[in-house]
């Protein structure tokens, strides 16, 4: 059965996705509200996501992601990124033990990230 991806209102979204904000709950408000990112749920998983153009593709970039059914979304996530054209997606993630489980929908680690305070 195919899950409905059903649009979320900015507010919504920032609610469900709550805990993956983090310091980046203002940026993502803002790309929000000038239609630079995308919030829908998808079975019980909230989402807010934008696409990037880069010099050989087109890619999904889930940017915040929260809740349950990731194998039912995940599906459909894919599908949602062949219908935009895209020929990759991105997800960041500070759970590292969700590497098992992404593994099983296609998804491979590609990079690790640095942060520092400035």
């Amino acid at each position: 059965m195919d899950e409905k991806v059903i649009p979320l209102t900015t507010k919504r979204a920032l609610e469900l996705c709550k805990r993956s904000l983090g310091s980046d709950k203002s940026e993502i408000e803002t790309m929000l509200n000038k239609k630079l990112a995308e919030a829908f749920s998808i079975a019980e998983c909230a989402f807010i996501t934008r696409f990037d153009q880069l010099s050989t593709h087109k890619e999904l970039v889930v940017m915040c992601a929260e809740g349950k059914g990731l194998n039912k979304s995940s599906r459909m996530l894919k599908r949602l990124a062949k219908l935009h054209g895209c020929k990759t997606a991105r997800m960041h993630t500070k759970r590292p033990a969700l590497q098992r489980l992404m593994r099983e929908f296609g998804w491979v680690q590609s990079e690790i990230i640095f942060k520092m305070e400035i």
